[in-house]
């Protein structure tokens, strides 16, 4: 017998996920202080945060939203840039491992990652290494058939020459995002079970908006939240 569930979907903005909250009736909720859609899909009860673009929106709404109320699983939804040729756009696929990529200092040898700065513990929880895990990579079957991916989390979305070769040396990310780090801190901390699923909507090049594709992204996206919900 299928266990129902109550699921927090995270997205940045109403945008990524308005397909599926239309398609599953959600209603926005009057006595929530954030922008929160509520209602049933496949009898699951489904809550839908949206907590605006950028680490620190994400950090604070999520970690809100936490403590006023519980959950069985957070899921972290949207669009991001693919660093990996592999990933074509249109692809949907997991997050496994979340780096902070402009927290840190600039130096004249570069720019110095927060985790390479000596009063930063890099083993400190949630922490390993530097990195952000999630040690729930099998959480819904659908799960399965998503290449797993490590990602970089930036205020500043990568756009020059510089920055995309300073990233990809420092880090070796697949795929960047804007807020999926704060979503994997914050579950962490509240030891929720998580996962964090993206459509890749543009290849990391120098900034050229014509190259994207960010209404095939949602399409695909929005698809994969409804089977995956379904697994």
């Amino acid at each position: 017998m299928k266990k129902l569930l109550k699921i927090l979907l995270v997205s940045a903005t109403n945008a990524e996920i308005a397909p599926f909250v239309q398609q599953a009736g959600l209603r926005l909720s009057l006595s929530s202080p954030h922008e929160l859609y509520t209602g049933t899909f496949l009898d699951h009860h489904i809550n839908v945060l949206i907590t605006g673009a950028g680490m620190m929106q994400t950090a604070f709404c999520l970690a809100d939203c936490l403590n006023r109320d519980s959950y069985d699983v957070a899921i972290n939804v949207g669009i991001a840039g693919s660093f990996d040729d592999k990933l074509p756009i249109g692809e949907t696929v997991q997050i496994a491992t979340e780096t902070l990529g402009d927290l840190g200092a600039e130096s004249p040898n570069g720019f110095i990652a927060i985790t390479q700065m000596p009063f930063f513990d890099a083993n400190k929880y949630p922490y390993t290494k530097g990195i952000l895990s999630n040690p729930n990579l099998q959480l819904f079957k659908g799960l399965a058939a998503m290449p797993q991916v490590n990602g970089l989390s930036v205020n500043a979305t990568s756009g020059t020459t510089q920055s995309i070769t300073e990233r990809l040396h420092l880090f070796s990310p697949q795929v960047e995002t804007m807020e999926s780090a704060a979503f994997f801190y914050a579950c962490l901390w509240h030891k929720i079970k998580f996962c964090s699923i993206r459509t890749i909507s543009n290849r990391i090049e120098v900034r050229n908006t014509q190259n994207w594709n960010i209404g095939l992204a949602i399409n695909n996206l929005n698809t994969q939240i409804a089977k995956l919900l379904d697994s």
